[in-house]
């Protein structure tokens, strides 16, 4: 096992270099060998925060990566240089991508900064940005970031995770 100083730091500018494939630029979701992930009880409760966020009708515009052609944006990743969306979030989750929570939290904030980079502001999809964004602060704000701990696994590679209720629903959304 790696601790955290001999790990080889994440580049994020590296990381996406992978060719589109079918007009959908990717970024990676399995960990680069010399970089492993781990599991860690902030990263379970992310998990959480990000299911949640998926079934939120503000989420529709960034669950799934953006092509060159949908809503007709084929300047989008001429401009995004490091496109994000949920379920290449949920991927990595689930691959044990990440070493820490701070970055999934980074990967979110980068749908937010996105959306706000590419989206004019006032538009429908802006404002549902700014709204989920609203809803994540709230959910993240209950997770202690300070006393993150790698989790062990079964040898099935799982661990049962206490659900929680479904708190994590928001009042409104502007309609897309």
């Amino acid at each position: 096992m790696s601790s955290p100083s001999s790990r080889k730091m994440r580049d994020p500018f590296n990381e996406y270099c992978l060719p589109p494939l079918n007009g959908i630029v990717r970024a990676p979701i399995i960990p680069p060998s010399n970089r492993p992930g781990r599991r860690t009880n902030v990263l379970d409760e992310i998990k959480i925060v990000v299911n949640a966020l998926v079934r939120n009708p503000c989420s529709l515009h960034f669950r799934k990566p953006l092509g060159t052609n949908p809503m007709d944006l084929p300047n989008y990743h001429m401009l995004i240089k490091r496109p994000m969306d949920l379920s290449t979030i949920l991927r990595r989750l689930n691959n044990n991508y990440y070493w820490q929570g701070k970055e999934a939290i980074e990967d979110i904030k980068l749908i937010f900064e996105n959306c706000r980079q590419f989206h004019q502001e006032g538009s429908k999809i802006y404002e549902a940005g700014e709204e989920l964004k609203s809803v994540f602060y709230r959910y993240v704000s209950s997770i202690d970031m300070t006393r993150e701990k790698e989790v062990k696994v079964n040898a099935r590679g799982r661990r049962p995770i206490f659900r929680r209720r479904r708190a994590y629903r928001s009042a409104s959304c502007p309609p897309a």
